[in-house]
């Protein structure tokens, strides 16, 4: 164990033990735009202190902790069917594990998404709806690729305005990753974020963009992190 002195404390040094598991290895991320936007420019509608800044995104805490390759495959936009049609065209010959984030969209783009229901495992499914699309990229992985390692993630708190990101929405991924046995993290209720601290930890300007969606450096930090010691033991 490693410990330095940092303002006058004892703080240890974790990395070592987070990458014990996949050092070495690889890991694809598919996602919407707090995917995508790892090493992109922050846009225009960000908040002045991080316009002209490139993002550190989640994926950089992870790569440093766990000692993974990182491939991004987010879609900036991308509702769950456009990741998941992503999803079902991709080789992951080679691939150790992926991380499946995504479904924020499906809130912000409501009008123009059909939720869907789950259905029994290997039905003919609807690639249309969420659920269908969410399913079916699964299976997609599970009967092509067993060998890699499947995460999911409940995606975290957004608002738009004053309206938060529903859980009922947010919550159809740990659905799904129950009914086929796979780990899912919960960022919506573990990640941290409120209306409180909010403010600290999003980029969007909320006088330009109603919308409280992306991460700024901090939050990326956070969410990299305890994704990181998820994957490290499950």
């Amino acid at each position: 164990m490693s410990l330095f002195n940092y303002d006058g404390g004892i703080v240890v040094d974790w990395s070592p033990y987070l990458k014990s598991r996949f050092y070495g290895k690889t890991i694809v991320f598919f996602g919407d735009s707090r995917t995508w936007y790892d090493g992109q420019d922050y846009i225009s509608s960000t908040k002045d202190e991080w316009k002209g800044k490139t993002c550190r995104g989640y994926q950089q805490e992870i790569v440093e902790l766990l000692g993974i390759t990182a491939i991004n495959k987010g879609i900036n936009g991308g509702t769950s069917v456009d990741i998941c049609n992503s999803i079902r065209s991709y080789d992951f010959s080679g691939v150790d594990a992926v991380f499946l984030e995504g479904g924020v969209n499906d809130f912000i783009k409501a009008s123009q998404v059909t939720i869907g229901s789950i259905q029994p495992i290997g039905s003919a499914f609807n690639t249309s709806t969420v659920y269908g699309a969410w399913q079916s990229a699964i299976e997609y992985i599970l009967a092509n690729f067993p060998a890699a390692k499947i995460y999911i993630d409940i995606p975290a708190i957004a608002w738009s305005g004053d309206t938060v990101f529903p859980y009922a929405t947010a919550k159809i991924k740990g659905e799904i990753a129950e009914l086929y046995n796979i780990p899912a993290f919960d960022l919506y209720k573990n990640g941290g974020f409120n209306t409180v601290n909010r403010d600290y930890y999003y980029a969007d300007n909320v006088s330009t963009t109603r919308l409280r969606l992306h991460f700024n450096d901090y939050g990326n930090a956070v969410v990299g992190a305890k994704i990181a010691e998820y994957i490290n033991n499950n």
